[in-house]
């Protein structure tokens, strides 16, 4: 019942389509999980962070757990074992490969960390972290680029140089993210640095024509040699060859 309220994609694989409690002063705790009342009692499900909270003591797992507590008593216990993406591993290797450094942000306990980074060889993991902490990490961090989907990385995502989002993930991962990979494929990923660098190149071909021609053309202009009729033609020339170069990009290929 109190999952049902939430946005947390571990939520949603507890959906249940029977009757569910009716809720009272329900609400989410950022980063531990969410709280409400039924029939005038509390009830909390969340990470461990939100049971040591409440003074209670829980189980070491390599698993992700959400757990379901009263104010002084251990309910239930749901353990979710995620398979990790086929192309995770490709992904992290190519990044890698191009002097990136991959670094995995996550609320998750690091038994359950440490099994993921071993699977896909991240560089280094942070872990039992709050959305404020990942902001944190990203902002002291130079150059950084944050991936994320879900509410949690939101603050992240705002803060990194670069945020990009999963379409995959929540609403507003998207709306703090600067780049939106549709699709949630991560192997879109390299192929944003791909489109980022041809898009940098056309950038450095478009600056270095439009000074060719103002180099070449300016001085003959000042000393009379050029006619204003056809300076006006160059330079609209110079225009549409700048538009024409940009638009080639289209036609580029990226996997």
């Amino acid at each position: 019942s109190l999952e049902a309220h939430s946005n947390h994609p571990l939520a949603k694989s507890l959906a249940y389509k029977g009757e569910l409690f009716e809720l009272t002063e329900l609400s989410e705790i950022a980063g531990r999980g969410i709280t409400g009342k039924i029939n005038g009692k509390s009830y909390f499900a969340g990470n461990d962070k939100l049971m040591k909270e409440l003074n209670l003591t829980v189980p070491e797992t390599e698993d992700t757990v959400i757990y379901l507590a009263e104010s002084h008593q251990l309910l239930a216990v749901a353990t979710f074992n995620s398979k990790v993406k086929a192309e995770s591993s490709q992904t992290i290797k190519t990044l890698q490969g191009q002097g990136l450094k991959a670094v995995m942000l996550t609320g998750d306990n690091r038994n359950s960390a440490r099994k993921i980074q071993e699977l896909v060889q991240l560089d280094e993991i942070y872990t039992d972290l709050s959305p404020e902490e990942k902001a944190t990490i990203v902002q002291k961090t130079p150059r950084a680029m944050m991936v994320g989907d879900g509410i949690n990385d939101a603050i992240a995502l705002a803060g990194a140089t670069i945020g990009l989002a999963m379409a995959t993930g929540s609403d507003i991962a998207m709306e703090a993210g600067d780049v939106t990979v549709v699709g949630g494929q991560l192997h879109k990923i390299t192929t944003f640095f791909e489109v980022s660098r041809k898009t940098m190149r056309k950038i450095k071909q478009n600056y270095f024509w439009a000074f060719i021609y103002n180099l070449i053309g300016i001085p003959l202009a000042a000393l009379g040699l050029l006619n204003p009729m056809l300076a006006a033609a160059a330079m609209s020339l110079s225009s549409v060859s700048v538009i024409l170069n940009s638009l080639l990009l289209t036609k580029s290929k990226v996997k």
